[in-house]
């Protein structure tokens, strides 16, 4: 555990939302666990609440501010009402980051890059760096004055760290910000402890699934973008030629009553399953056979990187930096985005076949292993963070 008395050269600062268990939180957390405690003071600034994460980063010896930044709130409070509530939150992160003197801002994901960079003027933080961990589609319905303060933030920024050359290359491409500042720092994953047969047998067992049956596992929000209705149509085609193939679909979202019409109209009823929202997915990867990704649009998903971490197959659409993660053909296969038939394929031959399932799945982990550990990511982000340290101009 961080030491939060010892003496530091530099007071780092995370800029984000929430503490959600999500990937990019989950990384934060081990940044906050590992980076070396006599040369970094680290901090949260979180804008809205606080998430089921603070304990994890309060635990890390780190500091958590919570800033109260008002989302939703119009049609409670009426329009004035929340204006005046973010600006007063606003003047709460410009008092906060002046009193606490951070040397290095890192505002790791949209709005809090936004944030931290448009008020740099006023804060005169010493160092921001800025980060891009999706690709920015979501940016596609901006308004011209809101993609202005956009590039405005990005050119305020010292430094953008994108988890994926894919993701860097989008930056480079959308926000016309030139290749020499982005730094692509890869996302870096914990290897879970082997499940115990009798944890594996109860999880099963839940989804009526016997030991012979090959279970495909997915970890995906239910909405729009993630590939799932094109999963649930693939499933239908791998289900038909390998009767013993079942889909464990984890999450919850918006299209859980569009996938349950699917999986009706399709007679996949118990052979494709719903398991509904997990805490930590991570928790349930080892009772899956396969797993398989089907997004049209990813940074570079953790998901993947922890079902290969725990030596399972992956087929996968090759979206983002998913092809960063997996060899196809060698540590996993890829399909193109949108391709159903392409997706069943794929996973039909790992079903109809055990030798390959394991030869995959310890490739996979090999790799995650030599390029995606928590050690290399760790020293990266410290390497980082010393390059650009306000203490070396001293």
């Amino acid at each position: 555990m961080r030491n939060p008395r010892a003496f530091l050269a530099n007071r780092v600062a995370f800029v984000t939302p929430w503490l959600d268990i999500g990937g990019s939180e989950r990384q934060m957390l081990l940044l906050a666990d590992h980076l070396p405690e006599r040369e970094f003071d680290i901090s949260f600034i979180l804008l809205v609440r606080e998430g089921p994460g603070a304990p994890a980063a309060r635990a890390s010896g780190a500091a958590v501010h919570v800033i109260g930044f008002p989302l939703r709130e119009a049609s409670r409070w009426g329009l004035p009402v929340l204006l005046l509530r973010r600006v007063l939150s606003v003047v709460r992160f410009l008092v906060l980051v002046r009193r606490e003197r951070y040397a290095i801002l890192d505002a790791w994901l949209y709005p809090g890059y936004f944030l931290a960079a448009l008020t740099r003027p006023l804060t005169r933080v010493p160092v921001l760096v800025s980060g891009r961990r999706s690709l920015s589609d979501y940016k596609e319905n901006w308004g011209v004055f809101r993609r202005f303060l956009d590039r405005v933030a990005a050119r305020w920024s010292d430094v953008i760290v994108a988890n994926a050359q894919a993701v860097a290359d989008d930056v480079t491409l959308r926000e016309g910000v030139a290749a020499s500042r982005i730094r692509v720092i890869r996302n870096g994953v914990e290897e879970p402890l082997p499940m115990s047969p009798a944890v594996r047998s109860a999880l099963r067992d839940r989804w009526s699934v016997s030991e012979d049956q090959i279970v495909i596992g997915c970890v995906s929000n239910y909405k729009a973008g993630k590939g799932l209705e094109d999963l649930v149509t693939a499933a239908a085609l791998v289900c038909a030629a390998q009767p013993n193939a079942r889909f464990v679909l984890v999450g919850t979202g918006p299209l859980e009553a569009r996938l349950q019409e699917l999986i009706a109209g399709n007679r996949l009823v118990g052979k494709v399953i719903l398991h509904g929202e997990e805490p930590d997915a991570r928790t349930i990867l080892g009772a899956f056979d396969v797993f398989v990704q089907s997004s049209a649009s990813e940074g570079l998903p953790n998901v993947v990187l922890e079902a290969a971490a725990a030596g399972i197959p992956v087929v996968a659409t090759d979206a983002g930096g998913t092809g960063e993660v997996l060899a196809d053909g060698e540590s996993g296969l890829l399909v193109p985005i949108g391709n159903r038939e392409g997706l069943a394929d794929a996973l039909k031959l790992l079903v109809s076949n055990p030798s390959k399932r394991r030869h995959m799945g310890k490739a996979a982990q090999r790799r995650v292993r030599r390029d995606f550990s928590v050690r290399l990511f760790v020293d990266s982000v410290a390497a980082l963070y010393r390059e650009l340290s306000p203490a070396k101009s001293r």
